[in-house]
């Protein structure tokens, strides 16, 4: 990605899905946590995240910055979908579906990092 150019990780994310190396979110082992260099700012309902090693930043909706938001403190899959399901109006099915395209693509972009127990 180019320097200053937006990500729109809404929905919370696009449809895309990503799958980064060995790292299964679905699995208990690994707890995720964001990465706290990054700067974060939260717009109506929504944030917008400034990746200071290479200038991208990242635009999230209100699903994205809570589970975001959520990751400040170490968090398994399996914690993010108690905590998004207790929130939003969300199927199971779809809101695992979601919170791990959400976490495949943070990890892609550098935004997170995974945590083993």
């Amino acid at each position: 990605m180019e320097a200053n150019s937006k990500t729109n990780i809404s929905d919370p994310l696009t449809e895309k899905e990503f799958h980064v190396g060995s790292i299964k979110p679905g699995s208990g082992a690994i707890r995720y946590k964001a990465i706290k260099e990054h700067l974060c700012s939260d717009l109506d309902g929504g944030a917008v995240i400034l990746n200071l090693a290479n200038g991208t930043y990242f635009g999230l909706n209100s699903v994205g910055s809570f589970i975001w938001n959520a990751l400040k403190e170490e968090r398994s899959f399996e914690e993010l979908i108690q905590l998004v399901g207790e929130e939003f109006d969300v199927e199971e099915e779809t809101c695992r579906s979601e919170v791990q395209r959400f976490l495949d693509e943070v990890l892609k972009q550098g935004l997170i990092l995974p945590v083993d127990e």
